[in-house]
């Protein structure tokens, strides 16, 4: 029971990211993955810091060191980022895997956009590649490639947080006799 909370807050910031996925999928017809969806990682982040802070206090009674928190952070971001990407795979696989053709078709107005500069810059075969890529991607390859960014994000900004939460305890307590 000592991750409890870090365990909950996981799983809730895996929720709402999956339901901010659907709000925008649905209720805003755009790109569930595209630049958007850094409004959900607002949340996510305020959760994280949240949990680490709650973890801090109770857990080791108000005292951490920068070591103790960051495993605590890493478990936060695992749990986050696989149980969003297991539930955007799970929703494409069984309910309506639509999104991904969306997603296809805005990344490849996004970087067609920029055609000359990124054939100067990787060259026309490696451009080729990159738009197949996108041509074949599925509902598992959005899922996972999504549930990475968001490990990503949340990894680094658990180690800056852990730098801000770290609290050393006093070397003599004061003690009134």
């Amino acid at each position: 029971m000592k991750y409890k909370t870090i365990l909950n807050a996981g799983s809730i910031a895996g929720l709402f990211s999956y339901f901010m996925f659907l709000a925008f999928y649905y209720g805003l017809s755009i790109n569930p993955i595209g630049p958007i969806k850094f409004l959900s990682l607002a949340g996510v982040l305020a959760l994280l810091y949240w949990a680490l802070k709650q973890y801090r206090d109770k857990e080791l009674e108000g005292f951490a060191l920068f070591t103790q928190l960051i495993p605590v952070a890493f478990m936060f971001s695992f749990i986050y980022a696989s149980l969003n990407g297991m539930l955007i795979y799970l929703h494409g696989a069984l309910i309506d895997a639509g999104y991904v053709q969306v997603i296809v078709v805005d990344s490849l107005q996004s970087i067609g956009e920029y055609k000359d500069t990124m054939v100067g810059l990787i060259g026309k075969d490696e451009y080729k590649k990159m738009i197949e890529q996108y041509e074949s991607m599925d509902a598992a390859t959005v899922a996972l490639s999504d549930a990475q960014s968001k490990s990503m994000t949340t990894l680094l900004a658990g180690v800056i947080m852990a730098a801000i939460l770290r609290k050393k305890p006093p070397i003599f307590d004061n003690v009134d006799e």
